[in-house]
C-alpha cells in the first residue's frame, strides 16, 4: 500500500485490464491523462509522457474521463513498445524534425509509432512488424551520440540567441550614448558666447557697479568694417559680485564647456566605432559556419564575443563565484571599517621570546605577559578564542593565558585552572596577599575599550568565572 501511493512500477507482465484499471483508479474528473500517467506509473518524465500521448495521437490536455476505448488501446500498445524497447535494449537514438546543420527537433531514443500506424486494436499482441514510412528524422548509431549532439546545438542555438540579445541591446546603448554626446557637443557651442561676454565685460569694467544683475556694454568683437558702428551686448552678471569676478566667472564657464565639447567629440567618435563594430558583428551571424559542425560554429560565436568584450564594447560576464567573492570582500571591509579605531593592531603571534612561560600540571602551556605592552601583544596577539584568559580581578596584573590545543582536543582539568590563576595573582599587585581573586574566561568573551577611552592593557570582559587562590611561590 505504501509503494501505491507512488504509483506502480512499469511491467511487461501486466495485460490491458490490470493497466486499464490501474490508469483509471484515481476517481479525479479534472485529471488529464498526462497526468493520470505520471501519478498511476512510477517513473516516468514529462518528456516521456508527451512523447507516449503524442505516439498514440492523443493531445496531452485530454482528460481522461473524455478518451475513447480506441484512444486507451492505441496508448496501451505504445505502452507496452516502449517496455519492450527497454526490455530488448532496442534504442533507435535519432531526432525528429531536426536540421543537420541547426540543430532542434525533438529528441528520441526508442522507436515511437506514428498514430496512423495502428491497425486493429488488439489488447494483448503487439504486430510484429511495424508499417515503414519515409522519415526525415535524423538518426544515430548509438544514444550517447544523438544526446551529445542534441545537446551541443541546443547549447549552440541558446548561446546565439543570448549573442543577438546582447548585439541588440549593445546597439541600442550606443545610439543612445552618441545622442547624449551630440546634445553636450550643442550645449557646449554656447562656450564662444561666454568668451565674447567676458572680453566685453573686461573692457567694460569702468561702467559695472556692485548690485547689478544685468549690464550693456560695447561689443568691439563684433564692430563694423568701417568702423562706424559699435553694437551693444546685454549682460547678465551676479550682483553679490565684482567685476573682475563676474569676467573670472564667465571665462571659467567658457572653458568649462570648451573641455566638455572637446571631450564629448571623442566620445561620440568612439561610441561611433562600437556601433560600427556591432552592427558588422550582427551581420556575421548569418554567416556562422553551421555546416561544419556545432563545435566549429561555437568557437566562431566565442571568438566574436570575446573580440567583442576585449575592446570593452560589450561587458564581460560575472561568474556566480566572483560574484561571491566579491559580496564577500564587501562584507570584510565593511567589518574592518566599523572596528577601525578600537581594533589593536598586532605585529605577529608568538614573535616575543622575552615572554614568561610556564606548564600547567597536565602540560599545558601558560604565557603571562610582562609589561602592559606585552600585556596586549599577549592577549591580542597569541591567545586564540578557544585559550583561557586569566587576570588578577580589580587590580593590576599581568595578561595570563592557557594555551588549549584544538587537534587533538584536551580537557582542560580543574588543577590547570588554579595553577594559571595562581601565575596570574602572583604577577599582580596583590601577589604578598594570601587570597587573590582572579577572573578567567575564554578570549572569544573580551573586548577591546573604545580609541578615547584605550590604554595598554586595558579591555573588557563580557563574560567571567572567578576563582579564589593563593598567589604561586616565586621560588617555584
Amino acid at each position: 500500500e505504501e509503494l501505491q501511493s507512488y504509483g506502480s512500477a512499469p511491467c511487461l507482465e501486466v495485460k490491458f485490464d490490470e493497466w486499464y484499471s490501474t490508469l483509471t483508479q484515481r476517481n479525479d474528473e479534472t485529471l488529464s491523462v498526462k497526468r493520470c500517467l505520471m501519478q498511476s506509473f512510477r517513473g516516468l518524465s514529462v518528456e516521456l509522457c508527451d512523447q507516449m500521448l503524442s505516439a498514440a495521437g492523443i493531445p496531452t490536455s485530454e482528460n481522461i474521463n473524455t478518451m475513447s476505448q480506441e484512444d486507451f488501446d492505441r496508448l496501451y500498445r505504445v505502452w507496452v513498445g516502449w517496455l519492450w524497447s527497454l526490455n530488448d535494449r532496442n534504442f533507435r537514438p535519432r531526432v525528429r524534425g531536426g536540421e543537420v546543420f541547426g540543430g532542434g527537433g525533438e529528441l528520441l531514443l526508442i522507436d515511437w509509432p506514428e498514430p496512423n500506424d495502428f491497425s486493429s486494436p488488439n489488447h494483448h499482441e503487439l504486430e510484429a512488424d511495424a508499417m515503414e514510412e519515409e522519415r526525415s528524422d535524423l538518426e544515430f548509431d548509438r544514444v550517447s551520440d544523438c544526446v551529445r549532439w542534441y545537446f551541443e546545438w541546443a547549447e549552440l542555438k541558446e548561446m546565439e540567441v543570448e549573442m543577438k540579445k546582447t548585439i541588440q541591446q549593445g546597439i541600442r546603448h550606443q545610439r543612445q550614448k552618441i545622442a547624449e554626446f551630440r546634445k553636450k557637443a550643442e550645449e557646449a557651442e554656447a562656450a564662444e558666447e561666454f568668451k565674447r561676454k567676458g572680453e566685453a565685460l573686461s573692457q567694460n569694467l569702468n561702467l559695472f557697479k556692485l548690485g547689478m544683475d544685468r549690464i550693456v556694454v560695447s561689443d568691439w568683437s563684433k564692430i563694423s568694417e568701417d568702423g562706424s558702428e559699435v553694437p551693444m551686448l546685454e549682460i547678465e552678471v551676479d550682483p553679490m559680485m565684482s567685476g573682475p569676478d563676474n569676467v573670472a566667472l564667465l571665462f571659467k564657464r567658457f572653458k568649462k564647456l570648451q573641455r566638455q565639447a572637446e571631450h564629448a567629440k571623442g566620445l561620440e567618435e568612439e561610441a561611433t566605432r562600437a556601433l560600427m563594430e556591432l552592427i558588422h558583428v550582427e551581420g556575421s551571424l548569418s554567416n556562422i559556419p553551421y555546416r561544419e559542425g556545432a563545435q566549429a560554429a561555437m568557437s566562431v560565436l566565442l571568438k566574436m564575443q570575446e573580440d567583442l568584450m576585449r575592446k570593452n564594447i560589450v561587458k564581460r560576464k560575472v561568474t556566480e563565484d566572483k560574484i561571491q567573492a566579491k559580496v564577500a570582500d564587501k562584507r570584510e571591509e565593511k567589518i574592518t571599517q566599523k572596528s577601525k579605531g578600537s581594533k589593536i593592531k598586532i605585529r605577529g603571534r608568538d614573535k616575543a621570546p622575552e615572554f614568561l612561560r610556564f606548564m600547567s600540571p597536565n602540560g599545558f602551556e601558560i604565557i603571562a605577559g610582562r609589561s602592559s605592552a606585552q600585556n596586549d601583544r599577549v592577549t591580542w596577539g597569541v591567545a586564540r578564542d578557544h585559550d583561557l584568559w586569566f587576570h588578577a580581578r580589580g587590580i593590576g596584573g599581568s595578561h595570563v593565558i592557557l594555551q588549549v590545543p584544538q587537534k587533538p582536543k584536551r580537557q582542560v582539568l580543574e588543577e590547570d585552572i588554579i595553577y594559571a590563576a595562581r601565575i596570574a595573582a602572583l604577577h599582580s599587585k596583590a601577589k604578598k596577599d594570601s587570597k587573590v581573586d582572579v577572573s578567567y574566561t575564554e578570549k572569544k568573551h573580551l573586548r577591546p575599550p573604545p580609541q578615547k577611552y584605550r590604554r595598554p592593557g586595558m579591555v573588557f570582559i563580557t563574560k567571567e568565572q572567578v576563582v579564589t587562590v593563593r598567589p604561586l611561590d616565586e621560588s617555584t
